[in-house]
């Protein structure tokens, strides 16, 4: 079963997909625009190593869940938690939770002809909290939400009880095919202050449930 949403869950990463890039018109006009991850999805997903770029650190099942708030609105509630697995376990049984995130997507007015904005807001559970940017974009059957988030922008907020690692830049992509309504796949990248640059961190390949 999918673990209950949290009220003040700790956390983050996310995603949404819509049959159409809703205009600042169809938004105003109250009209709901229609996204494609909204319902539940499970997956298989690894995080890579901070330390050798492309090594899988950890492999673990996902669970997330996307729903409207209000008619109407350009706004998603989306929640999502994963479990470390061990990757010869064909069963995929679940060995311990890893993460577990809140957060809200939001669609915002965008002139008629541009891609259609994005912006999110999650929560980490190690103490940081997130404000991050992108476009929603569709190419054929092809749609991609590409999100960034940079401490240079001041899109980051730490709280009292954060670590000493500092994260300078995380960057979200999530890319759906028309041709496979019930897939999903998303890739993060991460740069800490303890990294070269921005790696790839996490990748995910999800089948919708429900």
């Amino acid at each position: 079963e999918f673990a209950a949403p949290i009220s003040f869950s700790v956390a983050v990463i996310v995603t949404l997909f819509f049959n159409h890039s809703p205009s600042s018109q169809d938004i105003m006009a109250g009209t709901p625009p229609s996204l494609f991850l909204l319902g539940r999805w499970k997956g298989v997903g690894k995080v890579f190593s901070c330390r050798k770029r492309l090594e899988p650190a950890i492999h673990y099942v996902e669970e997330f869940e996307v729903s409207r708030q209000g008619p109407g609105m350009g706004q998603f509630w989306y929640h999502r938690q994963t479990w470390k697995v061990d990757p010869a376990d064909e069963e995929q049984k679940k060995v311990a939770p890893t993460h577990v995130e809140s957060g809200v997507f939001k669609l915002l007015p965008t002139p008629e002809g541009e891609p259609q904005k994005v912006e999110a807001f999650f929560i980490h559970p190690f103490g940081v909290s997130e404000l991050s940017t992108g476009t929603l974009t569709k190419d054929g059957s092809k749609q991609v939400v590409s999100l960034a988030a940079s401490a240079a922008k001041g899109q980051f907020l730490r709280g009292t009880a954060t670590g000493e690692k500092k994260i300078l830049e995380f960057t979200r992509q999530y890319e759906y095919s028309d041709d496979e309504p019930s897939s999903l796949r998303y890739k993060c990248g991460l740069q800490s202050d303890a990294m070269p640059e921005l790696w790839e961190h996490l990748e995910c390949e999800l089948t919708r449930v429900e």
